[in-house]
């Protein structure tokens, strides 16, 4: 129908609140002016419920014999356009077809200013129909999908839409958005498909509307409303009487609906519902999915997120100057109380228990007992060590065999782990509520310290005996929290656990035979815009050359891991399938290999300054001493070469760098991205990122 006969709007004008980033665009409405048929001068358009395609109900039955009319297939193209635009275009609506576009471009106005596409937004056309207000909005937005249960309109469309490679096509069930879920939609419109809606139709798709929408995501449709209709003098209405009486049942009758009920409908929904035009018998809805709201005396996220930020970046400012104190002073009690407490008040117990042990040595009798309790402080958590646990850490891998000692403490220090990676994780996302995995979860440290912080944390570990552990343990903790044996890569798991707003992963890439598969795996469970925390080993790390982290063999990360297995099977007199590491990567692998998935990894350590690169001044030179000794007894003399010469390389490119930075103190940007990737890729041992998915935009939902 011509938008004229309802009301004529100015161009909508956007106005912004001072106090919101939200753009709200205002209708002005102006008097109906007499019936203006499509073929004048079109101006600007008016929010348009029931448009031409209204005009399917009244069709003549000889146009619609044989046809689907469930599905709105109706054998050939002329019969499609007719039941879209109705008469009127005349009997031969496809001679008219760049009317038709531009009738549609200035039908399509409202729905963009209400909307305000930005190129950000992914977008659903909910009825797309032959592709003309898709035609308009597509090259608006990054992307978007057009929606019918019409094959034959989707056809249409696709012919109509070929030029546009952001455009993707699908042929949907009655009601059903599933297929959309996690897609990262923000916005969506439909134009004149409400209007042969009843109210339990309505209920189904706003139901499954909210469900697929991003918090803060829009969605305008055109019904045809009761509040506002005169059924005398509705152009509409008594056609679609006569039909309704022949045939209560077709699908391509028009149904009218009251506005408000429709609104008070979305809004116990979870929506909130704007009636944004509404006269003479349509209305015009906006939606909008709240963003998470807060509970009463409840802190906004962004700002404690920006709290948190702040004070770990005080609490590490102080703790590098308390070392930095430490180095320069070894002996002064003083600086090492300093660096213990100060690790104490930033949350890490444990590394504060080691410089407190540090302290006990030779301590003067008036201080032991501050030393002795402040340990006994920094291993308070060990309540969470049930006695499941503490028998484990006491027999089987951790009673015999190679550096029982350091895998003993890296289980007994795993609260502590969970909660300095919470400390991270909470600079950029509340965990409050949160769907969080934890993968590779082992006895369960990491589930407890995300259980703790309010979040709806799922553990899943491929070890049998771990699992097992780990799941009695929580249950003598009384907490809830699932936790699942399996492996990641399964077929089916990301069907079986959903997706996530969080995913951890740390130290279990270094253990697998296929990182790539596993990363694939890992940003799948990844809900769009959700986040990744990674936590891998260095194997170029000066510390790693000098005793690595799972068997302190010197220079076993310098070599293949056929290489490496030898060398351990020549230590531990092991059989070699007992060697637990996989194929450790370099760090371009893993950004690239993320990337690939569209996550972006970024470091969470930062080392900028050239006090970072002398820290590490010592442990170059105590390697350079290490290989005046033999590597290791009876190592074979190729694999002894490969190690001295990768150590030697490092120490070669550590003073190599250190000396371009000096060099480079005139340019401190040049001098800071130096520091941070000589620290990086020499020095430190560990390495750790956070990384968050964006929606990708190659994900195609398959053409029909």
């Amino acid at each position: 129908m011509d938008g004229a006969t309802r009301a004529e709007t100015k161009p909508a004008e956007t106005k912004i609140n001072a106090n919101s980033s939200t753009q709200v665009s205002t209708i002005e409405l102006r008097p109906p002016a007499a019936p203006v048929g499509p073929a004048a001068p079109v101006g600007p358009a008016a929010p348009v419920a029931n448009s031409a395609n209204g005009s399917a109900a009244s069709l003549p039955l000889e146009k619609l014999s044989g046809a689907n009319h469930a599905n709105w297939e109706f054998r050939d193209r002329k019969t499609l356009l007719y039941a879209l635009v109705g008469n009127d275009f005349g009997p031969d609506p496809e001679s008219r077809l760049d009317e038709i576009r531009e009738y549609k471009k200035n039908e399509s106005k409202f729905l963009i200013d209400a909307l305000a596409l930005k190129p950000t937004d992914r977008v659903i056309d909910l009825g797309s129909g032959f592709g003309f207000i898709a035609r308009v909005t597509a090259p608006l937005v990054d992307r978007l999908w057009c929606l019918d249960i019409s094959n034959e309109f989707l056809d249409c469309a696709r012919q109509e839409l070929r030029e546009f490679p952001n455009v993707e096509f699908h042929q949907m069930d009655f009601a059903d958005l599933r297929f959309l879920a996690g897609k990262g939609i923000t916005k969506g419109y439909a134009n004149a498909v409400f209007i042969h809606f009843n109210f339990f139709d309505i209920t189904l798709y706003l139901q499954q509307l909210f469900a697929i929408l991003e918090p803060g995501g829009l969605f305008v449709f055109g019904m045809s409303d009761t509040d506002s209709l005169d059924i005398h003098s509705d152009r509409y209405f008594g056609v679609v009487l006569d039909k309704y009486k022949e045939n209560r049942r077709s699908p391509v009758l028009m149904h009218w609906n009251s506005a408000k009920a429709v609104c008070r409908a979305a809004e116990r929904i979870g929506f909130r519902a704007t009636n944004a035009y509404s006269g003479g018998g349509s209305a015009m809805i906006l939606l909008e999915k709240p963003e998470h709201q807060l509970a009463p005396g409840q802190a906004p996220p962004q700002e404690l997120t920006k709290a948190f930020c702040h004070w770990r970046n005080n609490t590490a400012a102080l703790i590098q100057q308390a070392r930095n104190l430490c180095a320069r002073f070894p002996l002064d009690r003083d600086a090492r109380y300093l660096l213990a407490e100060t690790l104490r008040g930033a949350g890490m117990d444990d590394l504060a228990a080691a410089e407190y042990h540090s302290l006990s040595q030779n301590c003067p009798a008036n201080e032991r007992q501050r030393v002795e309790q402040s340990i006994t402080q920094c291993h308070a958590d060990r309540g969470y060590f049930p006695e499941v646990l503490v028998r484990r850490l006491s027999t089987a891998e951790y009673a015999a065999g190679r550096n029982t000692e350091v895998w003993r403490d890296y289980a007994w220090r795993e609260i502590q782990r969970g909660r300095e990676i919470v400390r991270m994780l909470r600079q950029v996302t509340s965990l409050r509520g949160k769907r969080v995995l934890d993968v590779g979860s082992g006895y369960g440290g990491m589930l407890i310290a995300m259980a703790e912080q309010g979040a709806s944390v799922t553990g899943i570990e491929i070890d049998p005996e771990r699992a097992r552990t780990g799941q009695l343990r929580l249950k003598e903790l009384q907490m809830e929290v699932p936790y699942f044996e399996g492996d990641i890569c399964e077929q089916g798991i990301a069907e079986r656990l959903g997706q996530f707003d969080v995913v951890i992963c740390q130290d279990v890439l270094e253990h697998v035979m296929d990182p790539k598969s596993v990363i694939d795996s890992l940003c799948r469970m990844m809900k769009p815009g959700g986040v990744i925390y990674i936590q891998i080993p260095n194997k170029w790390g000066i510390d790693q050359l000098m005793k690595d982290h799972h068997y302190a063999l010197t220079g076993i990360t310098a070599l293949s891991r056929p290489q490496a297995i030898e060398y351990w099977q020549l230590a531990t007199g092991e059989a070699a399938e007992h060697y637990g590491v996989g194929y450790e990567r370099g760090e371009k692998f893993y950004f690239s290999a993320f990337a690939r998935n569209g996550v972006q990894l970024n470091p969470v350590d930062r080392y900028n300054s050239s006090e970072h690169v002398l820290w590490y001044a010592q442990p170059v030179s105590e390697m350079c001493t290490r290989l005046e000794k033999p590597v290791y007894p009876g190592l074979r003399p190729a694999l002894e070469k490969k190690i001295r010469r990768r150590m030697t390389k490092i120490a070669q490119l550590y003073a190599h760098a250190s000396q371009q930075i000096i060099e480079l103190q005139a340019s401190p940007d040049l001098a800071t991205a130096a520091c941070d990737a000589v620290v990086r890729r020499l020095c430190i041992g560990l390495w750790r990122f956070i990384g968050r998915k964006q929606p990708a935009t190659d994900e195609n939902l398959g053409t029909h």
